[in-house]
């Protein structure tokens, strides 16, 4: 899994790559804590790149989401891939989502994890 974060403004963008499964999302959690414990409270997620969603990594993400709502941030899907998508509408969880076009991507920091 590589994890890829770039601050845009007040908003941390993060873009994941690899497989969001049960190996994988402690370590993602881990990530999104860290941004948000960071002072963060606004993500924009990059799924594009993405090639499995498991019911871990939906948990995660609904987690991440309400956790977000609770302190007054924000939450949004700025891309996913068309596997991520079905898995997303298939669960009923598309709607749970803001979902954007996804944003040009400057200077970048990677976070391999």
């Amino acid at each position: 899994m590589e994890i890829i974060t770039q601050l845009n403004d007040d908003e941390m963008c993060i873009e994941l790559r690899g497989r969001l499964d049960a190996a994988w999302s402690n370590s993602v959690n881990k990530a999104f804590q860290d941004v948000v414990h960071g002072g963060c409270h606004r993500i924009a997620l990059d799924l594009s790149h993405v090639t499995y969603l498991s019911s871990s990594g939906i948990r995660v993400l609904v987690i991440l989401t309400k956790n977000l709502k609770a302190m007054g941030g924000s939450f949004r899907l700025i891309g996913s891939s068309p596997t991520v998508t079905e898995v997303l509408k298939l669960v009923g969880f598309e709607q749970l989502f803001d979902t954007f076009s996804k944003t040009e991507s400057i200077d970048k920091s990677v976070v391999n994890y």
